[in-house]
Order: structure tokens, then C-alpha cells, then sequence
């Protein structure tokens, strides 16, 4: 589905992900709300127990988000210069044992 330097860029996502993942959750979803340079990007997360979870204002990864919604806008901008649709929403998951799920959604 990615080519090289949109891969590239799913890999970084992906790593600011797992990183941010609270010891104690299976998997940890960021979702994007993309304009045209920038993302509103949310976080949350899933624990084995089936609870979520999410930072606290007080308590939120600013310099991650800022990264995640830079890494979002980039992803988009690569697909489009590859003949891509523009997609205005991007949920990306990522599960503890490094698995990772994108979608994308696009405007009707």
C-alpha cells in the first residue's frame, strides 16, 4: 500500500505511537482530522481489560502530536504526488506486539 518514502513515514508515525503506549494498554489509537497543513490529532487507548484511556490536558505529548499531525499532513502529501485521492482522516492503531492498522477516510 506505501511506497518507500510513505513507508518511511508510517514507521515514524508508528514509533511515536508505541512509544507514547501506556504499560498497561494493548493497543494505542491516534486519529487525524487533516486541513491543508496541518492535523488535529487525538489519542487514545485500549487496556486488556477492554477499559480506554486518554491524556489528560495537563498531561498531553504536545511534541508528539505536533510530530503525529507533521507525519499525517506528510503521509497525504506523498499519496497525492503518487496519484492518490486526498483523504481528510486517518485513524492508525497500533497494537503492542508491533502489529499496525491505517485508515483513512476520505470526503463524500
Amino acid at each position: 500500500m506505501f511506497d518507500e518514502n510513505q513507508d518511511q513515514v508510517v514507521n515514524t508515525i508508528g514509533g511515536i505511537l508505541f512509544k507514547l503506549m501506556p504499560a498497561d494498554a494493548v493497543k494505542i489509537i491516534a486519529t487525524g482530522d487533516l486541513g491543508e497543513e496541518s492535523a488535529g490529532v487525538s489519542i487514545q487507548w485500549r487496556t486488556a481489560a477492554g477499559n480506554s484511556g486518554h491524556f489528560p490536558f495537563d498531561e498531553q505529548p504536545f511534541e508528539e502530536i505536533i510530530q503525529l499531525s507533521d507525519a499525517f499532513v506528510s503521509l497525504r502529501n506523498l499519496m497525492v504526488a503518487d496519484g492518490h485521492d486526498a483523504w481528510q482522516g486517518i485513524t492508525f492503531t497500533v497494537e503492542r506486539d508491533g502489529q499496525f492498522d491505517v485508515d483513512l477516510s476520505y470526503a463524500s
